[in-house]
C-alpha cells in the first residue's frame, strides 16, 4: 500500500476539535438543570480479524492478516430545547505481512439541532470526518481494511443559523445563514468555503382568497485552487382563489449564477402564468407558462399510504436549461414500503460530500451516518474528485418487506453526469440486496449482494464492480455482539490494472460500556 500520506495531518483535521465546540456551546447557554437531563455517552470497543487473498487488490495480490482495534464514543441528547448526535471512532489497523501499512484512520459524524428562541431563533450544526476513494476511476475500495492507497481524508463542517417566525398569520417568514466547509488531505478537488442565504416570506393563515410567497436562494462558493462559483434565484409566487378546485397562478423569477462551463451561462429573467386544479383529495394537476418559463405537475394520491408527485419543466435561463423531470412515487404499508426518486441538479464535488453528510434529527431519516462495524459502501454516490461543475440526472428505486423474522431490502439506482467544463459524461447504474433472518432473538443471519457498472470518460472506459457477502451476527450480551463475515469482491474493466479479486473472512466483536 502506498503510505506516502500516512503521517500527513490533513488541512481538515481542525474539524474534529472544531465540532465538539460547536455541538456543544449551544447546549452550554442552557440552563444547568436541563442540560444535566436527557444526555446518553455510550463507550465502546470493536475488535477483528480479517484474512484476505488480495491486501492490495492488485490484479494478482497478496495476503495478509489485519487486525483492527477500534476504540468509539457516540454522545447524543433528544429533547428539551436541544439535539445532538455525536459520534467518534479512532481505527488502529495492524498489518501481519507489511507493517509499514500499519494506520490509524479518525471517523466521526456529528449532528446538532438546537432551539435558541421558541418560535424564533434555531440553530443547526453538522460535521463529518471520514475516508473516501480519491481516484474513482482505479481500483476502488469498499472500506479502508484493503486498498491500493487511494484513501483520502474528508473533512465537512456546516453552521446555520435560521429564525422562523409566524407574525400573527399575516407573513410566515423563514431566513436561513449556511456556513460550509469542505477540507481533503490531498489533491484532486479544491478545499471549499461555502456562505449560503435562504430568505423565503409566504402568506399567512388569514390570507383566504390571495396567497402569495416570495424565495431568495444565494450560494457563494470559494475554491481554494479553482474558479470559484456563485448560485443566485429569486422567485415570487400568486394565487388566486376562484374556488375550492381551482386557483390561477402568476410566477415571475430572475437567475444570476456565475460558474466556470464551457457553454454559455444563461442568467435572465422570467414570468408565467397558469392555474391550480384539485377536484378531490386523490389527485391535482398545477401549470405555468410563459416564454422563458414552462412547468406542469401532477399529483397523485390514490391511498392515504401512496403519493405520487411528477413535474416538468422547460426552461431557458437558469442551470438547467432545456427540458427536464423531476418525480416522487412513495408507498408505505405496514410490511411493505416502496419508494422511487427522478430529479436533475446541478452539483459541485464539495457540495455532494455535504449532501451525504446530512441528518434530520426531528424525523430520523439519514442520507449518511457514521459506519457501524463491518458495514460498507458502493461508489454510488461518491462522485470523481474535480472542480468541475456536474449536472447530474438521477433515478433511483428502493423496496423493504419486514415479516417480523425476515426483513428484505432492494435497491436499484442510474445517473448520469456531465462534467461542465471538459464535456465528458459518467454513467453509473446497477443495486444492491439484502435479506436479514432473525433465528430467535439474539442470532441473525444476513445476505447482502451489490453491482455497480460505471462508464467514464464518456464511455472510453467501462468498470463493474460486484459484491456478495454472507454473515452471521449473535448477542453474547445485551452489550457484547459477535459477527462472522466471509465476502467476496470482484472489480471487471477494460483497463487491466483496474481489475482484481479479493475473498475475506472476518471475525468481529463490539462491546458497549
Amino acid at each position: 500500500m502506498d503510505t506516502a500520506n500516512k503521517n500527513k495531518r490533513p488541512q481538515g483535521y481542525v474539524l474534529v476539535p472544531a465540532l465538539v465546540s460547536l455541538l456543544l456551546s449551544p447546549a452550554v447557554l442552557a440552563e444547568e438543570e436541563e442540560l444535566a437531563q436527557g444526555w446518553q455517552v455510550t463507550p465502546r470497543l470493536t475488535l477483528s480479524e480479517t484474512f484476505t487473498d488480495n491486501i492490495e487488490l492488485e490484479p494478482d495480490g497478496d495476503a495478509d492478516l489485519v487486525t483492527e482495534v477500534s476504540p468509539g464514543v457516540n454522545l447524543s441528547k433528544q429533547g428539551g430545547r436541544s439535539r445532538v448526535e455525536f459520534d467518534y471512532e479512532l481505527q488502529g489497523l495492524l498489518f501481519a505481512d507489511t507493517s509499514s501499512s500499519n494506520d490509524i484512520n479518525h471517523k466521526l459524524f456529528g449532528a446538532g439541532q438546537f432551539e435558541l428562541k421558541p418560535d424564533w431563533f434555531y440553530l443547526d450544526t453538522l460535521a463529518t470526518y471520514t475516508q473516501r476513494n480519491t481516484n474513482q476511476s482505479g481500483r476502488l475500495s469498499l472500506d479502508t481494511v484493503t486498498g491500493a492507497g487511494d484513501l483520502d481524508d474528508v473533512g465537512t463542517l456546516r453552521i446555520s443559523p435560521y429564525l422562523v417566525h409566524d407574525f400573527g398569520g399575516q407573513v410566515e417568514v423563514l431566513a436561513r445563514y449556511t456556513r460550509d466547509e469542505i477540507r481533503y488531505e490531498s489533491g484532486g478537488a479544491s478545499d471549499s468555503s461555502a456562505d449560503g442565504a435562504d430568505i423565503n416570506l409566504a402568506s399567512g393563515r388569514f390570507w383566504r382568497v390571495v396567497t402569495w410567497s416570495l424565495n431568495h436562494n444565494r450560494n457563494r462558493i470559494s475554491r481554494s485552487s479553482a474558479p470559484n462559483a456563485s448560485f443566485e434565484s429569486t422567485r415570487a409566487d400568486v394565487a388566486y382563489r376562484l374556488t375550492d378546485s381551482f386557483r390561477l397562478l402568476a410566477r415571475a423569477g430572475n437567475e444570476d449564477n456565475d460558474y466556470p462551463s464551457s457553454r454559455q451561462v444563461e442568467n435572465g429573467s422570467y414570468v408565467a402564468g397558469g392555474a391550480l386544479w384539485r377536484p378531490s383529495r386523490y389527485y391535482a394537476m398545477e401549470a405555468l407558462y410563459g416564454e422563458e418559463y414552462k412547468t406542469a405537475t401532477l399529483r397523485l394520491n390514490p391511498t392515504r399510504r401512496t403519493d405520487v408527485e411528477i413535474t416538468y419543466y422547460d426552461r431557458d435561463v437558469g442551470t438547467l436549461l432545456g427540458a427536464a423531470w423531476d418525480a416522487r412515487i412513495r408507498h408505505r404499508g405496514p410490511a411493505l414500503t416502496l419508494s422511487a426518486t427522478y430529479n436533475e441538479d446541478t452539483t459541485t464535488v464539495q457540495q455532494a460530500e455535504l449532501e451525504r453528510g446530512y441528518l434530520d434529527l426531528f424525523t430520523g431519516e439519514v442520507s449518511f451516518d457514521q459506519p457501524q462495524p463491518g458495514s460498507f459502501f458502493l461508489p454510488v454516490d461518491v462522485l470523481v474528485l474535480t472542480d468541475e461543475i456536474i449536472e447530474r440526472k438521477r433515478a433511483s428505486g428502493t423496496a423493504s418487506y419486514d415479516t417480523g423474522r425476515s426483513t428484505f431490502t432492494g435497491r436499484i439506482f442510474n445517473e448520469r453526469r456531465l462534467f461542465l467544463t471538459s464535456r465528458t459524461t459518467e454513467r453509473v447504474n446497477g443495486g444492491d440486496a439484502a435479506w436479514r433472518w432473525a433465528y430467535d432473538g439474539t442470532t441473525d443471519f444476513i445476505l447482502r449482494g451489490g453491482l455497480v457498472n460505471t462508464l467514464r470518460a464518456s464511455g472510453t472506459q467501462d468498470d463493474r464492480l460486484w459484491f456478495a457477502q454472507w454473515s452471521v451476527e449473535h448477542d453474547f450480551t445485551p452489550r457484547a455482539r459477535g459477527s462472522l463475515e466471509l465476502r467476496r469482491t470482484e472489480q471487471e474493466s477494460d483497463r487491466a490494472a483496474n481489475e482484481y479479486e479479493e475473498n475475506r473472512i472476518t471475525a468481529r466483536v463490539r462491546m458497549e460500556f
